[in-house]
C-alpha cells in the first residue's frame, strides 16, 4: 500500500507538473497575436513613406524577432536572450518613431542565465512604450531593467522602470486590484506576464507597483532565490 501511494503521489506530481507547463504555453501564446500586430504596423508605416532603407533594416530586426518568438519553442530562456530580443525591439521601434528609447540593462553575474518565461519582458516593455513614455512626448526615452539579489531576504528582484507620463494612485490602486483578483482588464499584457511568473517560480511571488504622475511606473518582482534556476554555462 505504501507504494501504491508513493506512485499515486509521484503521477498527481507529474499530472501537476504537465499543468503548470499547459498553462504556461496557453498565456503565453496570448502575447503573439497583439506583438504581431504592431509590427506589421510599423512595416505598414515605412512602406507608406516609401523609405526602402529603413525597411531593409526593419526587415532584419524584424526577422530576429520572429526567429525568436515563433522559432524558439521552449517555454522558457535566459534572461540574456529575452533582452537580446528586447534590443531589436526597441531597434525597431525607434525606426518608427522620430525619437529614441534608450534600454538601460543592470544584471548581476550570473543572472544574465536566469531562466524566465519567454516573451516575459517584452509585454512590460510595450506598456512602458505606448502607456508611459510616447503620451509623454518628450525627445528622449529610458526604461531601466535591473535585476539583482537581494542574500539578506534570500530574494531576487526584477525591476523595470520608464521615464513616462506615469500613473494617477487611483488608477494605479485600481490596477493593483485587478491584477491581485487575475481579473480580465485592458492591462491584458501586465496580466499575462503576472501570471507565468507565478506559475514558473511559485505563489510566493510578489508583484509591487509603484508610480507617480510625470514620475514614470516602476515594476518590480520579488522572487524566492529557492525557486530561480540558472543554466549551466555549457563546456569549453
Amino acid at each position: 500500500m505504501a507504494v501504491r501511494i508513493q506512485d499515486l503521489l509521484a503521477d498527481l506530481h507529474e499530472s501537476e507538473d504537465l499543468k503548470r507547463r499547459l498553462e504556461i504555453r496557453a498565456l503565453q501564446s496570448q502575447i503573439n497575436p497583439h506583438f504581431m500586430y504592431n509590427t506589421l504596423n510599423t512595416i505598414r508605416m515605412f512602406a507608406m513613406m516609401k523609405d526602402y532603407d529603413q525597411i531593409n533594416s526593419l526587415m532584419g530586426r524584424l526577422v530576429s524577432l520572429l526567429r525568436y518568438s515563433m522559432e524558439n519553442y521552449e517555454q522558457t530562456v535566459t534572461l540574456q536572450q529575452e533582452l537580446d530580443y528586447l534590443e531589436d525591439y526597441v531597434g525597431l521601434l525607434n525606426m518608427r518613431y522620430k525619437y529614441q528609447i534608450a534600454l538601460q540593462v543592470e544584471t548581476e553575474e550570473p543572472l544574465q542565465r536566469l531562466q524566465i518565461p519567454k516573451l516575459s519582458l517584452q509585454p512590460l516593455i510595450e506598456n512602458a512604450v505606448f502607456h508611459g513614455i510616447l503620451p509623454a512626448k518628450t525627445p528622449d526615452g529610458l526604461i531601466t531593467i535591473r535585476v539583482y539579489t537581494d542574500p539578506e531576504q534570500n530574494k531576487m528582484m526584477m525591476e523595470i522602470r520608464d521615464n513616462g507620463i506615469g500613473m494617477e494612485q487611483a488608477e494605479l490602486e485600481k490596477l493593483r486590484i485587478h491584477l491581485l483578483r487575475e481579473e480580465i482588464s485592458e492591462n491584458i499584457g501586465m496580466q499575462n506576464v503576472w501570471m507565468r511568473m507565478r506559475l514558473m517560480f511559485g505563489k510566493t511571488t510578489q508583484l509591487m507597483l509603484s508610480s507617480e504622475p510625470g514620475g514614470g511606473m516602476n515594476i518590480r518582482f520579488i522572487i524566492e532565490m529557492d525557486s530561480v534556476r540558472v543554466k549551466e554555462e555549457p563546456y569549453e
